[in-house]
Formats: structure tokens, sequence, C-alpha cells
């Protein structure tokens, strides 16, 4: 169901909180940086494989997670 609306409403950048399951956030043409923090909550960053994120930063808790975008390659 999550990956059906991703794709019917053409996101190219989805900021995810409280992620439990990263299998739910692993899309086909999307890549997806993810930090699961020791309390096996965390966040997750997806973006479409046409875009490049750099300089991935995380939180050891998984409570944040931060990159830099410079437009699509």
């Amino acid at each position: 169901m999550f990956e059906d609306y991703i794709r019917r409403n053409h996101f190219d950048i989805i900021f995810a909180l409280e992620i439990t399951d990263p299998d739910i956030v692993n899309l086909g043409g999307y890549v997806t940086h993810l930090n699961i923090g020791t309390t096996m909550h965390g966040t997750a960053i997806v973006v479409g494989s046409e875009i490049l994120l750099t300089n991935v930063t995380t939180l050891p808790s998984g409570c944040a997670i931060a990159a830099e975008y410079r437009g699509k390659n």
C-alpha cells in the first residue's frame, strides 16, 4: 500500500519517521538511506534513483538523518 501511494504520486524525495521495518522503505527505483537506532526505531530518506545525496549524516539513536542535495544527475 505504501509503495503504491509513492508511485501514484511520483515523489522524488520522501522523509520517513518512526521506521521499525526497514523493508517498508526498500522500493524499486528508489535509493534508501536508513538510520535505525538502538531502540529499533529510526528515520529514512528515500530518493529517486536519479537523485544523488551526499554527506548523509545520522544520529546513533536513529532519531535524525540529514544529507546534502545538489539536484538531479
